[in-house]
């Protein structure tokens, strides 16, 4: 939710209390004008307020944003470089085991083509 749509609602809502108020107050024209300056005065120190402290949040947020960038990418190259450490160490391994596939599969062959002789 964007600042302005938050400052324009409560703006709204302020705008449709006053008329509200217009029309329902029971007190003569001055009276009923020193009261809606006060109301609009009060109303715009609350907005200013609103404002500000919107404006912290967002900032706040922009130091949470820089401060996570900071501490994660440490995180993500020991990551990176504990991988590519697994990799290294288990590479003979996978040699050795493709190796022994590669054997399997010739024993394999030999057993089938030693059965198919058998069975002639």
């Amino acid at each position: 939710m964007k600042c302005s749509s938050v400052i324009s609602g409560f703006l709204t809502g302020a705008t449709v209390a006053s008329v509200t108020v217009l029309l329902t107050t029971p007190t003569s024209g001055r009276e009923f004008r020193e009261q809606a300056k006060d109301r609009l005065s009060n109303l715009r120190e609350q907005g200013d307020i609103i404002l500000k402290n919107s404006l912290d949040i967002i900032e706040k947020g922009k130091e949470a944003v820089i401060l996570g960038k900071d501490r994660i990418l440490p995180v993500v190259d020991s990551i990176k470089a504990s991988v590519e450490e697994w990799k290294k160490e288990t590479m003979p391994h996978q040699n050795q085991i493709k190796d022994q596939l590669r054997e399997i599969e010739t024993s394999m062959k030999q057993l089938e083509t030693t059965v198919a002789d058998l069975k002639k």
